[in-house]
This record gives C-alpha cells, sequence and structure tokens, in this order.
C-alpha cells in the first residue's frame, strides 16, 4: 500500500480524556496509541472520515488462526440540530486502496470514552496478508463534530492513517503523522488460544544522520510488543558499524500490543559512515534491529551567519534593535548582516527585493524583525508579533526582546554544521564602475533536502546617514541592501560532494553609490519558491570592494584628517561619527569624537560623518 496524500487539511481542537483498557490471558488489545487522546480532528468535513491501524502481514503471521473479534475506539460524538451523531461502522479490511470491508458492524457509542465493539462473525487472521482496522463516521463543520481522537504521539505509518470519502464516494487516505498529529485511537481485539508471547519490534529509530566525533546526540523511536503477553523488561542496544556504543536497559517493560516511545543519548568517537543499529534483546535474546546511516566526521567547515534584518527610517522601534545587533556584531568575527529596509512601512532604501523579501514572514510583516540563515527557529523559542500578541513563528522571521535574545539565535545558528564553503574572487574597474564577482567553493558533503541550491550575490552599503524615526536626522544606517546581482532568490548551482561550483556575474555600480563603501555578500542556499521554510543558508561569506588607493600614511579630507601609523588608525577634526572597517567588511571601531584605535596590520576603510556628508577613505596600516 502507498498513501501519498500528505493531511493538510486536519482541523483540530485540543482536549484531554482518560481512557481505561484490560487485558484477559487469551485476548489483547492490539494498537498503537496513547490511552488518552490530545486531539480530535477531521480530515474534511461533512463527509464520512475513517481511523485506522494496520497490521501488517509480518506480524499477522504471528497470529495465524486467531481472530479480530471488536474494535475498541475513542471518538467524539455530537448533537447537531436535535439529532445525535453517535453511531461508527467498525470494520476489518485486507485492502484499503480498494476498500471493502471484509466483516463489519454498525454500533452506538459514548463520546470521549473508550468503546467496544464486538463482530457477530469474527475475521479469522490467515497470516498472509495484510489486515486494516478500524471506524467510519460522520464529521460536520463545527470543532465539536470532529470525530476522529488522535493521541499527538511520535507517529508509526501502522497507526496514523485516516480517511475521508469524497462527493464520488472515493476513499482518500492519508497519514495523520504526516502533519505530526500522531496515531489514531483504535485497538484490534484479538483472541486466540495459539497467541505469541510477548517480543519487542522496533517500529522507528531515527536521529542526526551527521555528527561531530564527541559530540552528544540522541537516537530515538517506537518500541512495540506485538504479542499476547506484556515484557517485563528488555534493552536496547545502540551499535554503530557493528560496535556496541551503548545499551539501556527499560524496566517497566512494555504491555501486549502496545508500544512506547523511546530516547538514547549518545556518542560517536570514530570517524566513518556507518550504520547506527537499535538492537532490542529480550531476556538475552537479540531481536531484529532498525538503524538509519550517521556520517560521523570532523570535516565541516567554518561556518559564518547570514543575519538579515527587517528595519525602516519610519520605524521608531528599529534604534534599539540596531544597538543590539552592533552590540552582538562587535564581539564575534562569524556574522555577516543585510538590512532589508522592508517590513513596516518603507523609506527611500527599499527595494523590489525588500518587498519580495516580506514572503519570508509568513504572516503580517512588522519591524525590527530577524532571519538566522532563513532557519525557522520556532521549536527553539522564535516569536512572530501577532498584532499585539506573539506566537510560534510560521516562517523564519522572528522578533527579538534585546541583545541577549538576539546572540542566542545567532549562536544556534553558527552551532549548525557547514558542509560547502563560498569563496568570493571580484575584479573592479572604476573607470567604468564594472564589478566582476565569481563565486566558488567546494562540497565536502551534500543531502537529498537541498533540492534546488541556488547561488546568491548581494552589494550592501556599509553605511548611509539619513533620517531615522527615534533616531534624528542624521543616523547612520548601516549594512543596506543595494542591488543583487542573481535576482531575488538565487541562481541554481549544481552542488555534488567533492566537486568544485563556481558562478559569475557582474554588475555596473550606481553612480549614486561609493564602490569603495560596499560590501560583496554571497551565499549557498536552497531555494524552494513553495515553502519559506526550506531556504536555509548553507554558507556565506563577504568582502569589501577594494578601490584603488594611494597607499600613503595619511590622507585629508574635508575637515578630518585619517592617519595611520604602527598599530593604530587615528581618526582628527571636525566629524560627528566615524566608523572603521575591516575588508572583510566587519566593524573594528566606532568614534564618535577625535582618537585612536589600536588595529592589527592591514587595510582598513575609515567612513566619517563630517557636516552630513559621509566621506570614505582607505587607510594603510604596518
Amino acid at each position: 500500500m502507498q498513501i501519498v496524500k500528505n493531511l493538510k487539511s486536519i482541523l483540530s481542537v485540543i482536549a484531554s480524556f482518560a481512557g481505561v483498557m484490560q487485558l484477559s490471558a487469551a485476548t489483547v488489545d492490539y494498537g498503537y496509541s496513547a490511552a488518552e487522546p490530545v486531539q480530535f480532528v477531521a480530515s474534511a468535513y461533512r463527509t464520512t472520515n475513517y481511523a485506522v491501524i494496520h497490521i501488517p502481514a509480518e506480524i499477522a503471521a504471528k497470529y495465524t488462526g486467531a481472530s479480530v473479534t471488536g474494535v475498541k475506539l475513542l471518538c467524539q460524538t455530537y448533537t447537531l440540530g436535535n439529532t445525535e451523531v453517535n453511531t461508527v461502522e467498525a470494520f476489518v479490511a485486507e485492502n484499503i486502496e480498494n476498500f471493502e470491508a471484509v466483516v463489519s458492524k454498525s454500533s452506538v457509542v459514548e463520546g470521549k470514552i473508550w468503546s467496544q465493539v464486538t463482530f457477530d462473525e469474527p475475521y479469522v487472521i490467515t497470516g498472509d496478508k495484510d489486515v486494516y482496522v478500524g471506524y467510519s463516521m460522520k464529521s460536520n463543520s463545527g470543532s465539536e463534530t470532529l470525530p476522529v481522537a488522535l493521541d499527538a504521539g511520535p507517529a508509526t505509518r501502522y497507526g496514523d492513517i485516516m480517511g475521508y470519502s469524497d462527493s464520488r464516494g472515493n476513499i482518500i487516505w492519508e497519514h495523520a503523522g504526516d502533519s505530526d498529529c500522531g496515531n489514531v485511537l483504535v485497538k484490534a481485539v484479538i483472541a486466540g488460544d495459539d497467541m505469541p508471547a510477548g517480543d519487542i519490534m522496533l517500529l522507528s529509530a531515527f536521529g542526526i544522520d551527521v555528527v561531530k566525533p564527541g559530540d552528544m546526540f540522541s537516537v530515538s523511536g517506537l518500541a512495540f510488543n506485538y504479542g499476547s503477553t506484556p515484557v517485563e523488561s528488555y534493552d536496547l542496544s545502540c551499535r554503530f558499524g557493528g560496535n556496541e556504543i551503548k545499551s539501556v536497559k527499560f524496566e517497566k517493560g512494555l504491555a501486549a500490543g502496545t508500544c512506547t516511545g523511546y530516547s538514547i543519548d549518545l556518542s560517536l568517537e570514530e570517524e566513518k559512515e556507518a550504520e547506527l543499529a537499535v538492537v532490542p534483546v529480550v531476556a538475552g535474546k537479540e531481536l531484529a534491529s532498525l538503524g538509519y546511516t550517521v556520517d560521523c566526521t570532523s570535516a565541516m567547515l567554518p561556518r559564518k551567519v547570514l543575519v538579515e534584518e527587517f528595519s525602516t527610517a519610519r520605524c521608531g522601534n528599529c534604534p534599539s534593535a540596531h544597538a543590539a545587533l552592533a552590540s552582538v556584531s562587535k564581539e564575534r568575527n562569524d556574522m555577516i548582516v543585510v538590512a532589508h529596509h522592508s517590513g513596516y512601512m518603507e523609506d527611500s532604501y527599499t527595494t523590489d527585493l525588500d518587498r519580495a523579501y516580506l514572503w519570508f514572514y509568513q504572516t503580517g510583516s512588522w519591524a525590527p524583525a530577524f532571519m538566522m540563515d532563513r532557519v525557522n527557529f520556532a521549536d527553539q523559542g522564535a516569536l512572530a508579533q501577532t498584532g499585539m500578541t506573539t506566537s510560534p513563528s510560521p516562517g523564519p522571521v522572528f522578533i527579538i526582546s534585546g541583545a541577549d535574545d538576539l546572540k542566542e539565535f545567532v549562536d544556534l545558528a553558527a552551532d549548525r554544521y557547514a558542509w560547502v564553503d563560498v569563496n568570493i574572487d571580484y575584479t573592479y574597474d572604476p573607470s567604468t564602475r564594472k564589478l566582476d564577482v565569481e563565486v566558488s567553493g567546494t562540497p565536502v558533503k551534500v543531502f537529498d533536502s537541498w533540492t534546488n541550491p541556488v547561488v546568491n550575490i548581494f552589494l550592501v552599503e556599509r553605511s548611509d546617514v539619513s533620517y531615522q524615526e527615534g533616531g534624528g536626522a542624521k543616523y547612520t544606517h548601516r549594512h543596506i541592501f543595494r542591488t543583487s546581482l542573481t535576482g531575488n532568490y538565487g541562481e541554481s548551482i549544481a552542488l555534488e560532494k567533492g566537486k568544485p561550483y563556481s558562478y559569475k556575474a557582474s554588475v555596473v555600480i550606481d553612480d549614486k553609490l561609493d564602490a569603495g563603501d560596499l560590501d560583496i555578500v554571497a551565499f549557498v542556499s536552497n531555494n524552494n519558491t513553495l515553502d519559506a521554510n526550506d531556504c536555509e543558508v548553507f554558507n556565506s561569506a563577504s568582502v569589501a570592494i577594494d578601490t584603488p588607493s594611494t597607499g600613503i600614511d595619511s590622507v585629508t579630507g574635508a575637515s578630518f584628517d585619517v592617519k595611520g601609523g604602527d598599530g593604530v588608525i587615528g581618526i582628527e577634526g571636525d566629524f560627528s561619527n566615524a566608523a572603521i572597517y575591516a575588508l572583510n567588511g566587519m566593524t573594528v571601531a566606532e568614534l564618535d569624537r577625535p582618537g585612536e584605535v589600536a588595529v592589527e596590520a592591514g587595510v582598513y576603510l575609515v567612513k566619517a560623518s563630517v557636516d552630513g556628508n559621509l566621506i570614505t577613505r582607505k587607510i594603510i596600516v604596518k
């Protein structure tokens, strides 16, 4: 059976209820859900909904000769008008692609508690085919009329099957687990004289698929007792490339016909790509393992975090966010900042790309706001603004409460492994103002999730002075996005492990911009125009455009002087503020009065605001 449709139409209302299940010696209640529901849902309104569990043939074979005598279920009943909707159709089927019940029975049930429907004639398990057990019930459009109960736990593909009848009478089948809704609360009542003893089967095993040597990670999944008697205790042994890494004993055991989640923390030391297997061990007997491939490697590359800020001159709250950003960035060298002038109205810096990027919000826009490598960090606490309240961010754009909050998210982004490098080479002709850029690198690993890799090349102005709400008429705006050499969402490139990639682009720099005050920002990312949360930045780089220099130690301009000595840069004269930048675009220091700054030997750009004008100078420090 292949079920291909994701459960996009689920509508749920949170509620918690308790249920009690009994187990006799000759009977087992076989199911994959927890005992209590967390939510009630419908695959579609105003139609018949189905909730089904699957007993695969390899397990059904162990129950050969036993019978499915009935179905235990928990659903939501309701009253519509004066009519009580409390009838379910319980059934057993051997195929749900071409659904036809082999045995079935209609029964009135009580809502929100476990009920049992007993068949008039039981279904005898032959052991040579799949078995599907479940029920159907009508739904309506209100939250109280959604019939199917789900546990919202770790879903198994055997226990999360839902369906609904379309207008032509066809049944559309879906996996509730695809929408993180868990398993349906359905259990097959199986009775017989020769039933399998309790044993452990792993339904799933998953975890990180790339890890550094020595880093801790978790392997998780579902363990299932497919037998008719309890398993008193069991061990789960984790093995990497055939060698045991860790073994954990589960003393509570597992009741007959039930499953439970497990999680094991471990680390790997040997650098290799191999299977990490989880092996159940019951009473010293090793059972069938389940696993996945893990690459333990230290080949990851240095990462630069692309911090995209949404800010406008009309945003009175933005100066405080600018200050938080400056506070965080001055302490580290792994940030590349780009400011998009959109989110809260617009200003003279706003471009078509800035407007297009409001898509990343996935909700109404606001400012100030941030993206870190275009990753959605909602699971780590990232919030979106919704009117006067906040909620988990639906897209990669989020709000911050201050510098500490911002730093936490930069740290989260920086801690991600990088598998591709980004290098920038360029030539600039001052006479024609033509800039030629080549971005290149070599992936050390690629992933199937990189469905559409693209390269992006931006020109970003380091600073410019103009009005800012809450900051005055001579406010220094920084990291201003000016233009893209690769369109709004990048140009496609092919990424293969160990094979270099390269992309070239050119642009004539606008006469209104000072080329010496521009950074080239390049990054490689995924691009999925259908999903804002599938546009992760893999790595990024920036470099300042190096305009021709006189190479002298002192440059005088207007009413200020810049002097370079042995290990220092001195700024003198009448200026309101000045900033010193390294050629990689990082801010080295800022001054609001004359003074000296100690620096390493190298080439620096100094930009100062003098009488309302911006003047840029390059200085060489020996």
